[in-house]
């Protein structure tokens, strides 16, 4: 089977600079939350109804992470609320409505998430534990954050006056101004002891951006070698990343590279980063059957103008290029997103009726 897919540039918070710390999160309540569509089921086909796949939610969600400590999942319901599901039981475990939800940057370990509120004016990122149920906001200004490896520290941009990286030990809770480095916007990305990796967003043409590595050991900022890309999914597991680029005449690649950026080879179907996951030597994505013609990716995708129906691929990145399988192949639309690999299962959220659900893989 031939797949088609395009690009999703996967939308990143900004960087920012100034102060350090963490100051306690009290509320959810901030300027007017910029404008969240929120499809309902009846925009595509009826919600899943697929026997291979578990049900994981009881609620819609607008997204999700699971706690590899108890293999529980927790999410964000579409009111607003914080959720944790385990053994098929659903327990709401705050009142507190989350407004301006942009997304979640899971820890590591699973046990907890930084969630990211967009408004009009600015962009909070807040710090949930789920061991005690608790809130801590990092500071006013910050554009970009990541967990490192071993989930007890966290790195984050600011760009107040000269832009900055920070890192926040979460067991002394002590900060520590790492390097300036002023940028406008983006995503970070904390991939081994000492090495980061920053994105840049994409342009409103969705042009081509440099990625930039960072050693925090030396304080220093380089280039990643290699060619430009739209968005990148980078492994914890090893040294490779996803890279989707753009071309001419809406022309997109996936590839498979070295996180410095050195090419190994392209990847033989088209998906993006967010409808894939890493799991040691494999890649597992979430592949569309096509796409409507004239459309604009990311765009289009991420304001929910358009909807795929995907088919499950597994990739070796050991073996040699297009070596693949199809893993499964869904018996009622589905549109994965958010991808997971927990044990055994692909968890994911179904654009369609925006609830979790998981499939079990081998290997």
């Amino acid at each position: 089977m031939k797949f088609l897919l395009k690009f999703l540039g996967v939308s990143a918070i900004v960087l920012g600079a100034a102060g350090a710390g963490y100051l306690a999160y009290s509320y959810f309540v901030s300027p007017e939350p910029a404008p969240v569509s929120s499809a309902p089921a009846s925009s595509g086909p009826s919600p899943t109804t697929d026997a291979s796949v578990k049900l994981e939610s009881q609620k819609s969600t607008l997204g999700f992470w699971v706690n590899t400590k108890d293999k529980s999942i927790y999410y964000i319901s579409d009111e607003g609320k914080i959720n944790k599901s385990f053994g098929g039981r659903n327990e709401e475990l705050s009142g507190q409505t989350i407004a301006g939800f942009n997304r979640i940057i899971p820890s590591p370990d699973g046990t907890k998430g930084i969630i990211v509120l967009s408004y009009t004016q600015d962009s909070i990122f807040s710090l949930y534990d789920t061991a005690n149920n608790t809130w801590e906001r990092l500071p006013k200004g910050t554009i970009a954050a990541d967990f490192d490896p071993s989930s007890t520290k966290i790195a984050y941009l600011k760009n107040s006056g000269l832009g900055a990286l920070f890192v926040l030990d979460l067991i002394t809770k002590k900060t520590a101004e790492m390097m300036k480095f002023n940028v406008l916007d983006g995503d970070l990305s904390w991939v081994s002891k000492n090495a980061l990796y920053f994105t840049p967003k994409p342009g409103p043409l969705s042009n081509n951006q440099q990625v930039f590595y960072i050693d925090i050991a030396d304080k220093s900022v380089l280039p990643a070698s290699g060619e430009t890309g739209l968005s990148y999914l980078f492994s914890r597991d090893n040294q490779l990343a996803l890279r989707l680029s753009g071309g001419i005449a809406g022309q997109y690649s996936l590839a498979l590279i070295h996180q410095f950026g050195g090419f190994i080879n392209n990847i033989p179907f088209l998906s993006w980063p967010d409808k894939c996951a890493f799991k040691k030597e494999f890649v597992y994505c979430a592949v569309p059957k096509s796409l409507p013609p004239r459309i604009t990716i990311p765009d289009d995708y991420l304001k929910e103008k358009i909807f795929t129906e995907d088919v499950f691929v597994k990739y070796n990145t050991d073996a040699a290029a297009g070596d693949y399988e199809i893993v499964y192949e869904p018996q009622s639309p589905i549109d994965a997103h958010n991808l997971v690999v927990s044990e055994n299962k692909i968890l994911f959220r179904n654009r369609y009726d925006g609830k979790i659900y998981s499939l079990k893989v081998k290997g």
